[in-house]
């Protein structure tokens, strides 16, 4: 199961010691399928099967270089992403998070996750689906395209890679 994957590599990621102390949050519970069915009745598609089964376990996360946002109730200090959508369902995107250097993550209906730029409007597809994203964009060998050789270096050292 794909969803296996993620909860391995975000769990192998916050206990190596990579993230600042104090600053990453994972909530204690996931959201009920009510609160996922409702937030899927607003956007403009729903989420992919594997954000959805994400938001199970987690509602949201923020682990420092990254914020995945919930649904329905979450606890602070994670975002609802129906908070976060802004101009961006008109394109078919859904938004499912932000970095700390201001880009936005998106879903469009087939599941490819894209970085937005905000300060440029650019959009570009960085992960064929969420389990792409987490595991190889984010934490694994493509890490450097989302923040660099150092970045990708220092997930070696912690042998996250």
């Amino acid at each position: 199961m794909q969803m296996d994957k993620i909860f391995r590599k975000i769990n192998k990621v916050v206990n190596s010691g990579i993230l600042i102390k104090g600053i990453y949050f994972l909530p204690n519970n996931g959201a009920t399928e009510e609160e996922i069915k409702l937030t899927n009745k607003t956007l403009p598609h729903s989420l992919s099967l594997e954000y959805q089964q994400f938001l199970k376990y987690w509602n949201g996360i923020n682990l420092d270089i990254i914020r995945l946002f919930g649904c329905g109730n979450v606890e602070p200090p994670l975002s609802n992403l129906l908070e976060n959508q802004f101009d961006y369902n008109n394109k078919g995107l859904v938004i499912i998070g932000s970095d700390p250097a201001g880009f936005l993550y998106a879903e469009n209906k087939d599941g490819e996750i894209l970085s937005i730029d905000t300060d440029g409007g650019e959009f570009h597809t960085v992960a064929d689906n969420f389990t792409d994203f987490i595991c190889d964009y984010l934490f694994g060998v493509h890490a450097h395209e989302f923040a660099g050789e150092d970045w990708l270096n220092e997930l070696k050292d912690h042998q996250l890679i």
